[in-house]
């Protein structure tokens, strides 16, 4: 028998470069990581960084005509898939002010107009 999710949003499918990091450890270099799926409140990255659950998580993407973006997110969880050394996270975007929320909105809205054209 299947599981289903029970998710508000549905998952939507992209392959974007992002970067990452605990957000504790300023001088510590960002890991790279690509971003493999969006939804309207979070992400999931798969990369070389692993996250505990509720750990702060710093996010720096590129977007074309944008610029950089830095966000924030929670790890909601987060799983070895490759021995140990490359993890999928799944993240929950904080966007508890409006700046925060209109600089993720950028990010998705980007990702939606991405995947259309694909």
């Amino acid at each position: 028998m299947l599981d289903q999710e029970n998710r508000q949003w549905q998952r939507i499918p992209v392959a974007f470069e992002a970067k990452c990091r605990d957000v504790d450890s300023a001088f510590t270099p960002y890991h790279r990581t690509e971003i493999v799926d969006i939804t309207h409140e979070g992400c999931r990255v798969v990369g070389s960084g692993r996250f505990k659950r509720g750990q702060v998580v710093s996010l720096l993407v590129d977007l074309p005509h944008e610029g950089s973006l830095h966000m924030q997110a929670v790890a909601a969880w987060s799983a070895p898939v490759y021995k140990n050394a490359i993890s999928e996270t799944g993240l929950r975007f904080i966007t508890e002010d409006r700046a925060a929320e209109e600089t993720y909105m950028k990010l998705y809205h980007f990702c939606l107009l991405r995947q259309s054209r694909i």
